[in-house]
């Protein structure tokens, strides 16, 4: 897998910020509203972290399950929902 994101591991800083080993911040918020639960901010920090391993983890799936001799209906859907969201966090065209 070639990485044209930022690679991983990503960490969860004070406010839920986002940091890559490089020490680049990423924004988990947009706009911060004055006294506004930080919760929602710590949970999309918590998701943006996750995504390179995920993104890692959904193409190891993919691969395991397209050498897999089971081609079940339940295979076939899970498959095509792992390309689908590969190519979404990838911004490819299917």
């Amino acid at each position: 897998m070639s990485a044209q994101h930022t690679p991983g591991p990503w960490f969860i800083g004070k406010y839920g910020r986002v940091t890559t080993p490089s020490g680049e911040t990423l924004r988990t918020c947009g706009i911060a509203i004055p006294g506004a639960d930080c919760d929602e901010y710590r949970a999309n920090a918590r998701l943006i972290a996750a995504a390179p391993d995920g993104l890692e983890a959904a193409h190891e799936a993919l691969i395991a399950l397209e050498d897999a001799p089971d081609d079940s209906m339940t295979v076939q859907i899970a498959r095509k929902k792992l390309r689908a969201f590969i190519d979404k966090a990838t911004g490819a065209q299917s």
